[in-house]
């Protein structure tokens, strides 16, 4: 069995979506053959398995412009596909060109898709540019939507979310994964030397992060002995207004930005922290939090994301969004002693090792693939189609 996703990038740069493709084609590869289509604005990409048919583009960028092209792609992808025919095209995210280029050649070539849209179907993201994608809908992306043999939701309340937005066919209920962090970043000591807690932010800096929720909380609790670390890229040039409210609110000794981090210095932000916080207005995964609880991190996150499991398994608080159940929240998670945080982490880490890990998720979506092609009795992460079932 030959699987061809297709990816707008697997940069660093493009967050949730580069990190799902990228780990999951690289644990697919244990067992079927794996073909990456792609494009690259020359950024750090994620490491890929060597076994990994790789076919890159240059994307061109018009400058001060949301605008992007990548030439030669859709000829260049149909030849690829000629020449190593997949059985199944997975589609990872919507609204780009590259998606809808394998919808188009996969009708071509009468190919089955399964399409992840990674959160581009939830109510906050389908608001956020409302008219482009209003427009998109009408020109392609509803007849994409149409056209895949199944869905991927990443929780069952982003499979809630395709519902609502009208989706009829399977959705394979299919978290994300990782890999377990090195033993090495659990030797640094908790608390630092200096005996002061952290308290880490570590994602896309975005208005629909929270974190100017978390910024107005920190003012009113404001604990001795912790401070704030916010990690991640700039988004739309939120980190700005996110720096500007530290000052407003007088706090700006409690906390440091780290811009962007990766490989070694995303592990010391891990190991560095004694709590996570994750106050989304909107997630459709938050692949963050496993990262967290795999290094023993207890996690803080809303009821905007899909993570009730940190309230099942007692290794977190998964809370209302917004300002007040956070400074409830907050008092309460920092008032713990350090013992009882770690007691906390550690529930987490088992999670993570039973649910959370590539090798169990890659062979559930395995599973799904086996069921699109063979039909029969669909594997229990799938949810059937309300109207026709897949044959």
């Amino acid at each position: 069995m030959r699987i061809l996703h297709i990816v707008a990038s697997l940069e660093h740069s493009y967050a949730g979506v580069s990190t799902a493709a990228s780990g999951l084609c690289n644990h697919l590869v244990e067992s079927c053959d794996v073909d990456i289509a792609t494009a690259t604005e020359g950024g750090a990409c994620y490491e890929m398995d060597p076994r990994i048919g790789l076919l890159t583009k240059k994307r061109w960028s018009l400058p001060g412009l949301r605008v992007s092209m990548v030439p030669g792609f859709k000829h260049s992808l149909e030849q690829w596909i000629r020449q190593r025919p997949p059985d199944i095209l997975h589609i990872h995210g919507m609204w780009l060109a590259e998606p809808h280029m394998g919808f188009t050649l996969a009708a071509k070539m009468n190919i089955p898709c399964v399409l992840s849209p990674h959160g581009m179907l939830d109510t906050w993201a389908l608001a956020h540019r409302v008219w482009k994608k209003r427009m998109s809908l009408r020109l392609y992306q509803q007849q994409d939507l149409l056209q895949a043999r199944c869905l991927h939701a990443t929780a069952p309340l982003e499979a809630e979310q395709f519902r609502l937005f009208g989706i009829q066919q399977p959705i394979a209920v299919v978290p994300l994964g990782l890999d377990l962090p090195p033993a090495a970043a659990f030797a640094a000591p908790r608390p630092s030397p200096k005996n002061v807690r952290t308290l880490l932010f570590l994602s896309r800096v975005h208005k629909k992060k929270g974190l100017l929720d978390l910024v107005d909380v920190w003012a009113l609790v404001r604990p001795p002995g912790w401070r704030v670390l916010i990690a991640g890229p700039d988004d739309d040039g939120h980190l700005a207004e996110v720096k500007q409210r530290v000052q407003a609110r007088g706090v700006g000794q409690d906390f440091a930005f780290a811009g962007p981090v990766y490989g070694e210095d995303k592990e010391k932000a891990y190991a560095q922290a004694d709590l996570f916080v994750l106050p989304s207005y909107s997630e459709n995964f938050g692949f963050v939090v496993p990262e967290a609880l795999a290094h023993g991190i207890p996690v803080i996150t809303t009821r905007a994301t899909p993570w009730s499991d940190l309230e099942t398994h007692r290794c977190g608080w998964w809370i209302d969004v917004g300002v007040d159940a956070l400074t409830a929240t907050l008092r309460t998670a920092l008032s713990l002693s350090d013992a009882e945080r770690q007691t906390m982490g550690a529930r987490g880490q088992k999670l993570v090792q039973s649910k959370y890990l590539w090798p169990v998720v890659a062979k559930q979506m395995l599973t799904t693939y086996e069921w699109i092609l063979q039909g029969g009795i669909p594997p229990t992460c799938v949810q059937k189609c309300r109207k026709a079932s897949v044959s």
